[in-house]
């Protein structure tokens, strides 16, 4: 009796492998190519140079946003709000012709009181603390995404991140610089490899990761690992998301 039990669970385990696998293969065999990331993985420090389509919506966990005329988008990052932190995005095309696209980003995010000892909050991506007073973000970044081949994609982004301190905290600018390249070797997939430094001159702190993004026409999932390397030491984490496009 313990061992057909055993043999029916295992069956049915293996059966839901099979349907899974299967599935993939069937949507990897749909004529399918990636669409340019315009939104970026690691929040804050990195952007692209690519915009959404007309009245194209994604909805995701690491941005939401609504394209314009193929030239502009305005979105949110909706995690945030959940932990005191609401903001908003808008993002402009500034230049496209093959192989380059080019695109400015300007936002703006009010962190309530403690909004930082929430664990998904800007303030882990930031480095700031404000356990009992708000203070105002205002990055504004420029982003360019270069077409290597029809496999490899490069984005890179220049950011300047003021810090409005509202007589709590000294005003601030701090800038950063990141690159992403992205390997579109297969369909529906792609892996990244991720470099950004905090502070420039300063060194504030310095990124690495990697991740791996998979897409279909209307379904996003990503997955990652960074690595956030400061003067008093290193910290590691995963960062997962995953999004829906709609038109």
């Amino acid at each position: 009796m313990y061992f057909r039990n055993y043999l029916k669970k295992l069956t049915g385990r293996v059966f839901k492998v099979a349907v899974i696998y299967f599935l993939f293969l069937f949507v990897d065999a749909i004529p399918f190519s990636l669409a340019s990331d315009s939104i970026g993985f690691y929040p804050l420090w990195e952007t692209t140079g690519n915009v959404l389509e007309h009245r194209r919506l994604y909805l995701g966990t690491n941005g939401a946003a609504f394209g314009i005329a193929n030239t502009a988008q305005i979105g949110v990052q909706p995690v945030s709000f959940m932990y005191r932190a609401p903001n908003i995005q808008a993002k402009f095309l500034l230049f496209k012709r093959a192989p380059w696209s080019i695109a400015t980003q300007l936002g703006a995010t009010q962190m309530l009181e403690q909004a930082s000892r929430a664990f998904l909050s800007p303030m882990y991506t930031s480095r700031l603390d404000n356990p009992d007073f708000s203070i105002t973000l205002l990055p504004v970044s420029i982003g360019a995404s270069y077409d290597v081949s029809d496999w490899l994609q490069i984005h890179q982004g220049l950011t300047g991140l003021t810090l409005l301190g509202h007589g709590v905290l000294k005003d601030e600018f701090t800038p950063g610089y990141s690159v992403v390249a992205e390997l579109m070797a297969l369909n529906h997939h792609s892996a990244l490899i991720h470099v950004a430094d905090v502070g420039l001159w300063k060194h504030d702190l310095t990124l690495l990761g990697i991740s791996y993004r998979y897409q279909s026409s209307w379904f996003e999932f990503r997955l990652g690992y960074f690595y956030r390397f400061r003067s008093t030491g290193m910290q590691s984490s995963p960062l997962i998301g995953f999004g829906f496009s709609l038109s």
